[in-house]
């Protein structure tokens, strides 16, 4: 949003707020005089930010001095009003905050995912172009890619091998020994077999 655009619905906001007051003052009374304030307060920082939230705080404090608590206008002379007016404001101020910053943790959080999003994306792009095999397994060994060119080269779809262990694509004793060597390097990170550039035989889906 521009920050016209923000400005103008914390405007909006506070305006309901005092719709809302005045068709409800016969209820209301005096006896909460800021309680209709306190959703514009979100609102104006949720979509805004943090400047139209206390923007609204703030008019919200001169509204109530002004027409909510005694004696008429601004100046509040009773001890207990100037307290509660007090607490309000810090409690406005605290609500703007607070929603601003989850408003920027969740454009953060929908940053993070599409950018996260956009190189899974990229990721299959190269997987699935390239003409060499390519097999990606997780830390238990079992299979989660297998490009066209693995599927050229070991003979099986992927449908057939995800979530298969990768020792399915080997011959003994290479398939027998390969969960002890992951296992081994998970437990301590000794790059005997697993993450050493080797040249192996696999074995096809014919034998």
């Amino acid at each position: 949003m521009s920050a016209v655009s923000r400005y103008l619905v914390a405007l909006a906001a506070i305006a309901v707020s005092l719709l809302f007051r005045y068709a409800f003052r016969d209820t209301l009374g005096f006896e909460v005089p800021y309680l209709q304030f306190y959703p514009a307060v979100i609102v104006a920082a949720w979509y805004g930010g943090l400047g139209p939230g206390l923007l609204v705080t703030g008019i919200s404090v001169l509204t109530s001095m002004y027409f909510l608590l005694p004696p008429a206008g601004l100046p509040v002379t009773d001890l207990t009003d100037q307290l509660s007016l007090a607490v309000f404001a810090a409690t406005g101020y605290v609500i703007a905050l607070l929603s601003h910053r989850l408003r920027v943790a969740k454009e953060q959080q929908r940053s993070v995912a599409a950018m996260a999003t956009a190189r899974a994306e990229r990721l299959d792009a190269i997987l699935n172009t390239t003409v060499d095999g390519v097999i990606v397994t997780n830390a238990g060994g079992n299979i989660e890619a297998f490009n066209p060119g693995a599927q050229d080269l070991f003979g099986y779809s992927e449908s057939e091998v995800i979530g298969r262990n990768v020792s399915m694509l080997m011959p003994s004793p290479e398939r027998e020994e390969h969960d002890s060597y992951l296992r081994h390097y998970l437990r301590t990170g000794e790059e005997k077999i697993i993450g050493v550039g080797r040249r192996v035989t696999g074995r096809r889906r014919d034998g």
